[in-house]
């Protein structure tokens, strides 16, 4: 993503699905998570073009998750604060400080516009209840459900705009590749239940920061609250529009050439596992020598490790593959130096 850099500030911006639409969207997820991404992009589309005179751009990434693993179909959208001027077709700077379109106007448009999406959707037998088709009463309640739904406030919430292109990098690398459960936040396991933490953003402590609670589950109801946030085969999460879209690179290069726009460069794979563990990766974290891994052992498998040596530390976990070099580390080798 590092070629998409544009030396101008970005603004974080999410798009959220009313809870009244949830069933029937985790029920039609390929429909309902593609017309997800193509009302947010065009509210944003219609409204720069409307009240900027631009063409924007935009990238997009759906969560489906809240903290406590509760369906939250959402998408989080970072977009640069500028576009394509319409008239010249040269690269238009927008001063604002807070959002590139208000949140207020973009959530009547993307509610219009999702609604109605979804209604053609429906119209073209696209779309499933319990996967048949639908009886009378079943359309009697979608219908309800639909008046209900256009006639209140849509949730399209603005966070602070980014802190530099540097920024924007970590954002994106976090959030890209972010699954519904990380490991970290499950806290134990036993009797057949799970127990793991999460972020109550409805109560804040003296920092006025998210209140961590614990929740505990039964295994078997983990499995399917995690399993409903496995997307669809094939499905593209994460998708650029605008000038940050594949077929308007050449746009943007001309842009990034115009600002004289440095590119970073990539991270190599060593950079990123010592931004990973906090250490080198040529520092060996038990001794202190300095040099190059060399293979000593291979185990027999990726689990041996942590059902041979559960009494030693993290630290001896075995380093990932560097290149073509394999590299293993065998702690019992370790321990006995």
């Amino acid at each position: 993503m590092v070629d998409l850099t544009l030396p101008v500030g970005y603004f974080h911006t999410v798009f959220t699905l009313p809870s009244q639409l949830r069933e029937l969207t985790k029920q039609n997820q390929k429909v309902c998570y593609n017309i997800l991404f193509r009302s947010a992009w065009q509210s944003l589309s219609e409204l720069c073009e409307e009240e900027l005179g631009i063409k924007p751009g935009m990238i997009s990434m759906l969560h489906t998750w809240g903290q406590n693993l509760s369906y939250h179909p959402h998408v989080h959208t970072v977009i640069p604060n500028g576009g394509i001027d319409l008239k010249t077709g040269k690269w238009k700077k927008i001063d604002r400080k807070l959002y590139l379109i208000a949140p207020s106007h973009l959530r009547e448009r993307f509610r219009q516009l999702f609604m109605k999406m979804l209604t053609e959707a429906f119209d073209n037998d696209e779309l499933k209840w319990n996967g048949e088709d639908w009886d009378e009463v079943n359309v009697k309640e979608l219908n309800k459900t639909f008046n209900e739904v256009k006639e209140i406030d849509w949730v399209v919430w603005n966070g602070a705009p980014a802190k530099g292109v540097q920024q924007i990098y970590e954002y994106l690398g976090r959030y890209v590749h972010r699954i519904a459960m990380a490991d970290s936040r499950i806290l134990e396991i036993s009797n057949s239940k799970v127990t793991f933490s999460y972020k109550d953003y409805r109560k804040q402590d003296s920092d006025e920061k998210p209140v961590v609670e614990k929740m505990t589950l039964s295994v078997f109801e983990f499995i399917l609250k995690f399993l409903q946030h496995v997307l669809p085969p094939s499905f593209q999460k994460v998708r650029y529009y605008g000038m940050l879209a594949s077929a308007g690179r050449s746009t943007l290069k001309s842009i990034q050439e115009e600002l004289k726009v440095e590119i970073p460069l990539k991270r190599t794979t060593a950079q990123i596992i010592e931004k990973l563990i906090g250490a080198p990766v040529d520092v060996c974290q038990q001794c202190g020598a300095i040099g190059s891994f060399v293979t000593v052992t291979i185990l027999p498998n990726p689990y041996w490790i942590f059902d041979n040596c559960k009494n030693l530390s993290q630290r001896y976990r075995p380093p990932p593959r560097l290149g073509s070099k394999v590299v293993v580390f065998d702690p019992l080798l370790a321990k006995s130096s």
